[in-house]
């Protein structure tokens, strides 16, 4: 496997390279790409800078064919209503060389169609990421094509399952970045916050943040990834920012638990908010938190773009399906509904990109 941690120095565009999120179903399943942070210049490295890793590429909660059931097919079993784009791990490592390609030869700072037709070799995956231990987030069958080389990061519960087919080397537990009381004085992020870095690069962080006490079935929560990879085109100090991140939440989390992320003076610029707008309810309990919600997220964390997630209305059979109601709600929903509780300068900055099955946005 090829070092994940850098890539050589190299001129121009690579020195450009941005976060790309790609969308392999019309659900929940994304492939984060993170350009690698430029080693040192070595004269000797310049001549082979195109068989090198530009990025380290994340898996998010895989699940690309096939039903997915919890508990009994009886009590809940799900299709995807619209195929997934990336149908098998194969397909996704095509993918994910074709990726490499056009950063080597092109400007890939471009959402175009790709073409991986003409790619022969096969890309490396350097992280699977699990949101939860329901089978639409940890599809077994899935995960079970990917190398048991790669390492699996996820939730307590989720890792003890993962752990118990004994396919993975590596799973390790993503623990929560919650704190009690005020950070102190001075404090840094880094080191106040108990990140997630085993078997990481070290400017590459994950962790997780809950609502306490309330979520049915636990399931409000977030995943963060924090990474430090500012270019010397493009340093922190132009931006009035230490790092930037990522907040992955599929069903949606309350404003209050992410406040610990931004009660330190050098601030994580949050690039990206994947949160759903549909608003999902198992009989009186709410499962996505919908438009609503991610719009009071949203004006916390003010993320460069809030992505919509885990909006496909699926086929499913089952007792669970009897009791399933959903309120298909759009940003400006929400935004009327909140009018009054909003700052509408910060709803008008706001921007919302639903990226279809297939689809890829570079973040800027």
């Amino acid at each position: 496997m090829s070092n994940p941690d850098v890539h050589p120095s190299a001129p121009g565009h690579l020195k450009d390279l941005r976060p790309i999120l790609t969308h392999l179903n019309a659900d929940t399943s994304w492939l984060l790409s993170i350009p690698l942070p430029p080693a040192p210049p070595n004269p000797a490295e310049s001549d082979s800078i195109k068989k090198e890793r530009l990025y380290f590429h994340i898996l998010l909660d895989p699940w690309f064919r096939g039903s997915q059931s919890d508990v009994a097919a009886f009590f809940s079993e799900q299709w995807h209503a619209t195929p997934s784009d990336i149908q098998t791990i194969s397909e996704l490592l095509h993918l994910i060389s074709s990726l490499e390609s056009s950063a080597s030869d092109s400007d890939s700072n471009s959402e175009s169609e790709l073409d991986s037709s003409s790619v022969e070799d096969e890309g490396e995956i350097d992280a699977v990421l699990i949101s939860h231990e329901f089978t639409d987030h940890m599809h077994q069958a899935t995960l079970q094509e990917i190398s048991p080389a790669v390492p699996v990061y996820a939730p307590a519960k989720a890792a003890g399952i993962i752990r118990s087919w004994n396919h993975f080397r590596r799973v390790i537990t993503v623990v929560n970045v919650t704190r009690e009381g005020d950070a102190p004085i001075g404090a840094k992020w880094r080191d106040e916050l108990p990140w997630t870095v085993e078997g990481l690069p070290s400017w590459l962080r994950f962790g997780r943040l809950e609502e306490g006490g309330k979520s049915l079935l636990s399931i409000h929560s977030a995943l963060v990834v924090v990474f430090e990879t500012l270019t010397p085109h493009r340093p922190g100090s132009e931006l009035g920012v230490d790092a930037e991140a990522v907040i992955y939440t599929p069903h949606g989390i309350p404003p209050s638990p992410l406040r610990p992320l931004f009660a330190y003076p050098s601030p994580i610029r949050v690039l990206s908010l994947l949160h759903g707008l549909h608003d999902v309810r198992l009989s009186k309990g709410q499962l996505n938190l919908g438009a609503k919600n991610g719009l009071a997220v949203q004006m916390l964390i003010k993320a460069r773009y809030w992505i919509g997630t885990h909006d496909e209305v699926k086929k499913g059979s089952g007792i669970v399906s009897w009791f399933l109601s959903r309120k298909a709600w759009t940003l400006e929903d929400a935004m009327k509904e909140g009018e009054e509780e909003v700052n509408k300068r910060l709803v008008e900055e706001i921007e919302f990109k639903d990226v279809e099955n297939g689809g890829r946005v570079v973040l800027e």
